[in-house]
């Protein structure tokens, strides 16, 4: 089991978030591309004002998914590799053919890559609770020392779906952090392998980020919303 002490209580930033979110409908569908496009523009954002740097400067990009975020940061000047389990994948879920790319591709479980000391940057776009609680905290802990950008949902029971609460089972873990253990679906959109993750309610996420050690942390405000209620952007640094 993965274990942290807590040292001292990280500075917080909370910056607000530089794009309205969304306007959903209750009657009609989540508008997924939408809701991409809106992602793709705050990390666009953030890697511009939170974590730009010179032509060069290395980032690994941690299920790295179609490789939508690994091409906008390669095209913002980073030296970008990209982790995922899967080959790279259309929007609808087929592979996509090789192609020439504009950054490294790696086809591996992030959680057996084990040259995050090599690069500046580490994101997590969309990937952490798809994730067993153990995976988490050991990879996160794997990363300090380095500015590790996340994207990841918040469990809130009260914003789910009805036709989805039967994925979800509440409970407080054995290091005291409150949130749910989650059905995965096993599609690309999923988790790899492991038939279960674990997703933190938002206080709980911030006290794991204390007890790892990161001293410095910027979270946006306010959450955006997705098909299964808040998600939100943090910035980890060191």
């Amino acid at each position: 089991m993965t274990t942290a002490t807590q040292t001292h209580e990280p500075t917080w930033e909370r910056l607000p978030a530089p794009y309205p979110d969304l306007v959903i409908a209750p009657d009609e569908p989540f508008p997924a591309l939408a809701h991409l496009s809106l992602r793709l523009k705050t990390y666009r954002h953030l890697l511009a004002t939170r974590v730009a740097g010179p032509a060069g400067r290395s980032l690994l990009d941690l299920g790295a998914g179609p490789g939508h975020f690994a091409r906008i940061a390669s095209r913002q000047g980073f030296a970008v590799t990209a982790v995922d389990a899967r080959e790279p994948w259309t929007l609808t879920g087929q592979t996509s053919a090789r192609q020439i790319r504009e950054y490294d591709f790696v086809q591996m479980d992030l959680r057996k890559f084990d040259r995050l000391r090599d690069f500046d940057v580490i994101a997590m776009i969309g990937v952490i609770y798809h994730l067993p609680l153990e995976d988490q905290l050991g990879l996160l802990a794997a990363c300090r020392g380095k500015v590790v950008i996340i994207d990841t949902e918040i469990y809130d029971p009260s914003a789910i779906a009805a036709d989805r609460q039967h994925r979800f089972t509440r409970r407080t873990t054995a290091e005291g952090y409150a949130g749910a253990d989650c059905l995965e679906r096993g599609e690309v959109y999923s988790s790899h392998l492991n038939p279960s993750s674990f997703w933190f309610e938002e206080e709980s996420f911030a006290r794991a980020i204390a007890d790892l050690g990161f001293p410095r942390v910027t979270v946006l405000d306010p959450p955006y919303r997705s098909a299964f209620g808040p998600r939100r952007w943090y910035v980890l640094d060191g």
